[in-house]
């Protein structure tokens, strides 16, 4: 497993406001971005990438990020990885449906650079968690 992050945004504002953020937090992480759920599946199923976390915004063209993360699921090399949903709605059933596939955060996203530092710190703790392992 690479230390990556692989961020899957198909908006480039929130995906620089997520690298901004993670800088200031210090991940210490290289963040690999993408821009769609296919583009995920392509690295992640056929090039058998293996960072150590995913970032998916759910609200996507094609395939969304919900729908990434259940064929992630069904890939025994991506069955555990730990998984951080971002939406910009909070929808409920959303929230239950990440919670079903093993989502380990959800996250809204921020409207601000300062919400995004929260979020990185956040993401920050599970990946610490992770790497105690």
């Amino acid at each position: 497993m690479s230390g990556e992050i692989l961020l899957v945004d198909d908006d480039e504002d929130d995906a620089f406001l997520f690298r901004l953020a993670a800088s200031e937090a210090d991940l210490a992480r290289e963040i690999r971005a993408v821009q769609s759920g296919e583009a995920a599946l392509d690295l992640l199923l056929k090039d058998r990438l293996e960072p150590a976390l995913i970032v998916l915004d759910i609200k996507m063209a094609g395939i969304d990020g919900l729908e990434v993360l259940r064929r992630l699921r069904a890939d025994p090399s991506h069955r555990d990885r730990p998984v951080v949903l971002l939406t910009g709605s909070d929808l409920e059933a959303d929230r239950a449906e990440a919670a079903r596939l093993g989502c380990r955060l959800f996250l809204t996203k921020p409207s601000s650079l300062a919400g995004y530092g929260e979020m990185a710190a956040r993401i920050k703790s599970l990946l610490d968690e992770f790497d105690k392992r």
